[in-house]
């Protein structure tokens, strides 16, 4: 189990928040001390994590991107009209060799670096909004790991803010909801 060290007064929010549970992943826990130089558990989520990013040639939005220790993931934004809010870019992520549709697809890879890749997303969507590749509308679809859920929603908590998300119904995942929001 690995830890990430924060203040009490962060901790204790993030408890609160996360019905007593201090798990931001399968691998790790938030912990307290009284020291003061320690990370406050958003900046976890809220740093710029410039990538270099490639997006495949005759594809629809799919993106292939490295991570620190050189797992390479493909992004797939896959753009939808739904009737009542207009085209979304509905966002799946996972191993490059991983094909939508596959079993391992949903799974959780277990390589410890959930954290930097939403992070590296967050660049990419971001770069591509500049860029105007891309409009701002997003949803990250509810999945039937708990844990994911979690931390996708301590992540869009993060970088759109408490109220920048909507949990909203969808029949676009098996869950029926999903994620809603703008960058």
């Amino acid at each position: 189990m690995k830890y990430l060290y924060t203040k009490n007064k962060d901790y204790n929010e993030f408890i609160k928040e996360n019905n007593n549970s201090d798990r931001l992943s399968k691998n790790l826990k938030i912990f307290t001390t009284s020291k003061n130089k320690l990370l406050k558990i958003n900046e976890i989520f809220d740093r710029v994590l410039k990538t270099k990013y490639e997006i495949i040639p005759n594809s629809e939005y799919e993106i292939i991107f490295n991570t620190n220790n050189s797992y390479e993931y493909r992004l797939n934004l896959m753009p939808i009209y739904e009737l009542e809010k207009g085209k979304v870019y509905h966002i799946a992520f996972t191993d490059s060799k991983n094909q939508i549709g596959d079993l391992d697809y949903e799974k959780l890879l277990n390589r410890n670096n959930m954290i930097e890749v939403l992070n590296r997303i967050s660049f990419i969507i971001e770069d591509l909004i500049n860029k105007d590749i891309i409009e701002n509308n997003f949803c990250i679809g509810g999945t039937d790991l708990e844990l994911k859920n979690k931390i996708y929603e301590y992540f869009l908590k993060i970088i759109v803010g408490e109220n920048g998300f909507q949990k909203k119904p969808t029949k676009e995942y098996n869950t029926g909801w999903g994620l809603y929001f703008k960058k």
